[in-house]
C-alpha cells in the first residue's frame, strides 16, 4: 500500500491532523502533585518494575492535562511538575513496563498531542523511540485508533520545529513496514506533509528548548 492507495478519508484526516494541531482547554482532576513529585523521584532514584508502575500510573491519560502538569502554558506559565527531569524518567520507563502497556498510554497522548519544547519534546521523543524499537505494539495501537486521531498520532511523529532530525532511516522504515504496510505508508505520508527531508541516518533527537 502507498500514500496515493490511501482511503480519502484517511488522509484527509491525516492533514487535518497535521494543520490544525488540538490546543483545547481540559479540566484537570485533583491530583496529589507530591505523591506525584515522590513517586518521580522513587523511579529515578531506585529503578525497578514497581517504581516505573507507580510512576507511570501518576501520567495523565490526555494530553491536555500531561501538558497543563509537565509542560508550560503561554499565559499560565508552568506546571506544578515543569521541573521533574522527564528526559531521564520517560526513557527508563522502557526498560521496566510491557511494551504494549506503555504503547496504549503513549499513543493515547500522541492523539491529541501538539509539540512544544521541554516536557513535551521528551514525550515526542519517548513515544518515537518506543515505536522503533517495539514497532508491533505502537503500530499495533495506533492502527486501532479512527482515523482522526491516528493522523493526529502519526503527525506527532515529526511535529515540532526540528525536520532535519525527525525523518526516520531507510532501514528504521522498512522495520516498520515489515510489521505494517498501510500504517508505514501514512507514517511516511505524514513525514512528508510535514516537510521533514529522508535520511539514512539514525534520527537523532531534538534538543528541547528550555524556558527561561
Amino acid at each position: 500500500m502507498t500514500p496515493a492507495s490511501m482511503s480519502a478519508r484517511g488522509l484527509l484526516a491525516l492533514l487535518a491532523a497535521v494543520v490544525t494541531p488540538v490546543f483545547a482547554e481540559c479540566a484537570l482532576p485533583e491530583m496529589d502533585y507530591e505523591a506525584m513529585r515522590r513517586a518521580h523521584y522513587a523511579f529515578v532514584d531506585a529503578p525497578a518494575q514497581d517504581s516505573a508502575a507507580a510512576f507511570l500510573a501518576t501520567i495523565p491519560a490526555r494530553f491536555c492535562q500531561f501538558s497543563a502538569v509537565y509542560g508550560y502554558h503561554a499565559t499560565k506559565g508552568i506546571g506544578p511538575l515543569y521541573d521533574l527531569p522527564l528526559n531521564v524518567s520517560l526513557p527508563a520507563l522502557a526498560h521496566y513496563i510491557d511494551p504494549d502497556e506503555l504503547a496504549a498510554r503513549y499513543v493515547a497522548l500522541a492523539a491529541e498531542a501538539h509539540w512544544d519544547a521541554d516536557s513535551v519534546n521528551f514525550l515526542q521523543h519517548a513515544y518515537r523511540t518506543l515505536l522503533l524499537s517495539h514497532p508491533q505494539a505502537v503500530m499495533g495501537r495506533l492502527a486501532a485508533l479512527p482515523d482522526t486521531p491516528r493522523g493526529r498520532a502519526l503527525a506527532f511523529l515529526f511535529d515540532g520545529p526540528y525536520p532535519a532530525n525527525s525523518a526516520f532511516s531507510a532501514a528504521q522504515y522498512a522495520d516498520l513496514c515489515a510489521t505494517s504496510q498501510a500504517l508505514c505508508a501514512e507514517i511516511r505520508a505524514a513525514q512528508d506533509t510535514l516537510g521533514a527531508p529522508a535520511a539514512e541516518g539514525s534520527a537523532a533527537p531534538a534538543q528541547a528548548c528550555s524556558r527561561p
